[in-house]
């Protein structure tokens, strides 16, 4: 195995020769308990003022300030400089000891209101009522993973900073190819949970797929990340099912100057990325790029498993207040190792074929009062070479979406909107070469909130959504909240929504031979008639804020009943017949809930501990490919030292044993039980200066091998060292 762990025993060097300023440190915190006191009693009338403020004006902030959320407003800021009047001047690190800190991890239900960070309102989210609102108000349970989150949790590929989200299933086949799911139904290729990034879809309309390594931003431009659990298809249409995943990036006034960082470890795992951003007058720009390399887990440990770089830009123009304009286009170039098929991973003999592609986009963003509109392009063109038969595709889609905010009333607040979408496609999937399908979609939308009174509120959305071959699709969500005192939330909800079958899933018309049964041909065809799949989701939710914000309990409960599931299905008779077809049969139930908590203990340390349960249960065992682990358990610690300069974490993850089946291919396996596992995720980071920052990580430090998912390599631990430079 290559190791390439330079970057470790740099930063181990780096955080040794600053040791010695730890303890002076140390020594001038304690020789100001006085001072301490002193802001102690500020504290606590600036929290008594914050209390009584309402949030009357809440809607009146633009879409553009909600992506923006870690800025202070100027009350904020006049409330931090009376504590910062009496702060301690006689180091740099001792001055700012008691600023606010950064923007909260919540967990989330509620923002943190510890003594380091006395200044965070209730956090802000855009994405389960598509405008801005407080967490506290969303008509669907929401966990918000902040961009401290994403640097504490070490990780190299962005989904597994999913893994902390209670609920969700993430795994990993290869290292260049991983996926998510929420509430169950995980499998190589999962298409119930949507993936966006800033309201963007990255689905693939063409295969059903969303690859991660197609995002073409940094990790270090992410804002936030926004995970809605249960469906919200009333508001963003097919494929919003068990959830939803918004990428938040970071606007270019958010990032000014330039950053590098500089990734490396073991498995021949490197990451640089570099970005920029600057504004003249009204107008901000930002340009991003990346590049990424990492070899096999262990088939081939010199063997790339992923090689692809990115790049992102974005300009904004503030036309007046109210008025902005935005442009936004980017590009990645990939080589992954991927498994399409279990069937397909034993043609290859324990390894599989690359994907190579190209992606790209551009968005124009337009804004003016409560009235938002949009515009982008998406194109795809991959080579996919797994398996005997290379399947060559182009995509491209573009999509349109006007919407309009207004208030009827200081109690009732309204959007509607509508868009169209449309994609082009060309594959050799399809019944010849040169065939081509295109498909043309349009929707409406409409959602009201009311309050109904101080302690209650009531959130209708609804949606259609008109497909060529399909009648007109509803999709809809009711969620009633109520508030018996301002510590605590309850909601009851549920939603109606659907699946839309994939031009895959539709048109295939495919014989892959397969070397291991004597070139035997295994066909997968399409059915044109397919109906969609219809999920209903009902949902019971508790939230709390309890200890000045120091303790943020939540539960959730849910029941999902799933009608006319697609999958493929042996099609004719005979056991050496291997053909499958796409088909509506079965049903699936999907029962279970997420329950946990953080504790912020003191400034130094919080704890956090959730636990999931989930069962889904079939009418038959036919559909195959998909696992669910009933329980989920995860527990962390993080601990924070000299005004957040030393911090480290330290996450234990455990998921329960799994089956799977395979009703399209009986000959060819037993239904394969995926074992329980444990792993141990630890980030220690330090910032040496206002411009350097350095960490390690290791991530399944006992490397516990394990698989993930049928199919699969067996995945060991990662060890990675981190330097960041901003100029």
């Amino acid at each position: 195995m290559r190791i390439n762990i330079g970057l470790v025993i740099v930063c181990f060097v780096i955080v040794n020769i600053h040791q010695t300023s730890f303890a002076q440190v140390e020594e001038q915190i304690q020789d100001n308990d006085s001072l301490k006191a002193e802001i102690e009693s500020l504290e606590k009338e600036v929290i008594a003022r914050k209390q009584k403020e309402k949030n009357s004006d809440i809607e009146n902030i633009n879409e553009n300030t909600s992506e923006n959320t870690s800025e202070k407003t100027s009350e904020q800021k006049s409330d931090k400089d009376l504590l910062s009047s009496v702060a301690l001047t006689s180091t740099d690190e001792t001055a700012s000891l008691f600023d606010a800190g950064p923007a909260p991890k919540s967990n989330k239900p509620h923002t943190k209101a510890t003594e380091l960070a006395l200044f965070e309102d209730i956090p802000m989210v855009i994405t389960p009522g598509k405008k801005l609102q407080p967490i506290t108000e969303s008509p669907a349970s929401v966990y918000v993973i902040t961009a401290e989150d994403i640097k504490e949790s070490g990780a190299i590929n962005l989904y597994d900073v999913l893994r902390q989200v209670p609920g969700m299933d993430v795994v990993t086949s290869t290292l260049g190819q991983g996926d998510f799911s929420m509430r169950g139904f995980s499998d190589l290729a999962s298409n119930k949970t949507l993936l966006l990034i800033d309201g963007r879809s990255l689905y693939l309309p063409l295969q059903g797929l969303q690859f991660w390594e197609q995002i073409p931003v940094q990790m270090e431009e992410i804002e936030r990340i926004e995970v809605v659990k249960g469906p919200v298809a009333s508001l963003y249409g097919a494929n919003a099912n068990l959830g939803l995943v918004n990428i938040i990036t970071k606007k270019p006034k958010q990032m000014l100057g330039g950053t590098y960082s500089r990734t490396g470890g073991t498995r021949g795992a490197s990451r640089d990325a570099l970005m920029y951003a600057g504004e003249k007058g009204n107008l901000s720009y930002k340009v991003s790029s990346g590049w990424k390399r990492m070899n096999s887990i262990n088939v081939d440990t010199d063997k790339r498993a992923i090689d692809d770089g990115q790049i992102n830009t974005e300009l904004d123009y503030a036309i007046d207040e109210d008025t902005n304009f935005s442009l936004s286009a980017g590009a990645t170039k990939n080589n992954i190792y991927f498994i399409l098929s279990q069937v397909l991973q034993k043609e290859q003999n324990g390894f599989y074929g690359p994907i190579r592609s190209t992606n790209g986009y551009a968005k124009a963003d337009f804004e003016k009062g409560g009235f938002k509109s949009r515009l982008y392009w998406a194109y795809s063109d991959s080579l996919w070479s797994t398996g005997s038969v290379p399947i060559d595709s182009i995509l491209n889609s573009f999509d349109y979406e006007n919407r309009y905010q207004f208030d009827t009333s200081e109690a009732n607040s309204v959007i509607i909107g509508a868009g169209a979408h449309y994609d082009y496609a060309k594959s050799n999937i399809f019944p010849n070469d040169e065939f081509t399908d295109s498909q043309l979609a349009w929707d409406g939308f409409l959602q009201d909130d009311l309050r109904l009174s101080e302690k209650w509120k009531l959130s209708v959305s609804g949606r259609f959504d008109k497909y060529p071959k399909l009648d007109f699709e509803p999709s809809g969500r009711l969620a009633l909240m109520y508030y018996p005192n301002p510590e605590d939330m309850f909601r009851i909800s549920g939603g109606y929504s659907f699946r839309n079958p994939t031009l895959t899933e539709q048109y295939v018309n495919l014989q892959v031979p397969l070397k291991f049964l004597g070139n035997l041909p295994v066909g997968f065809l399409g059915s044109s008639n397919l109906q969609p799949e219809i999920y209903t989701t009902y949902e019971l939710d508790y939230e709390g804020h309890r200890m000045d914000g120091r303790l943020r309990p939540f539960v959730n409960l849910f029941y999902t009943d799933i009608r006319s599931f697609i999958y493929p299905v042996q099609n004719g008779g005979g056991a050496l017949h291997l053909d499958s077809q796409y088909v509506n049969a079965g049903e699936a139930i999907s029962a279970g809930g997420e329950t946990g908590t953080e504790f912020d203990i003191n400034r130094q340390f919080t704890i956090l501990g959730n636990y999931a349960f989930n069962n889904v249960d079939y009418d038959h065992d036919r559909l195959r490919e998909h696992y669910h682990p009933k329980h989920k358990i995860t527990a962390g610690l993080l601990a924070k030292f000299f005004n957040n300069r030393l911090k480290a974490r330290i996450t234990g993850h455990y998921v329960s044993s799994s089956h799977t089946t395979f009703g399209s291919f009986p000959l060819l396996a037993q239904p394969p039980k995926l074992q329980n596992y444990f792993t141990e995720d630890v980030w220690v980071g330090y910032e040496v200066s206002d411009s350097v920052e350095v960490s390690v990580a290791g991530l399944n430090v006992s490397d516990n091998r394990h698989q993930e998912i049928p199919g699969g390599e067996e995945v060991g631990s990662l060890i990675l060292g981190k330097l960041l430079i901003k100029f």
